[in-house]
């Protein structure tokens, strides 16, 4: 969700970064295929921000006490292995 905010800002800012010398008015649907790769570039650009924002906030409110003890390390070990299932089957 984040990676998605985070490439749809992007790429709007792609969209607007474009230099002015390289468009021009009155040119019609040209004018837009010359945004295009900074549309696309800012979009990428945005979506690996965000998912590297998305991952900060996702781990940073995941901890989990083991304390020495292999009931609780186990525990730990079959929730990471299910997630890690989960996240590849979506």
């Amino acid at each position: 969700m984040v990676a998605g905010t985070g490439g749809i800002i992007g790429g709007i800012i792609g969209y607007a970064s474009t230099p002015a010398e390289l468009t021009c008015s009155g040119c019609g649907p040209w004018n837009d295929f010359v945004h295009t790769p900074f549309t696309i570039i800012g979009g990428v650009i945005g979506a690996a921000a965000g998912s590297l924002v998305g991952l900060a906030i996702g781990s940073a409110g995941s901890q989990f006490k083991i304390e020495g003890k292999q009931a609780q390390f186990d525990l730990f070990a079959n929730k990471f292995k299910n997630k890690v299932a989960f996240e590849k089957s979506k």
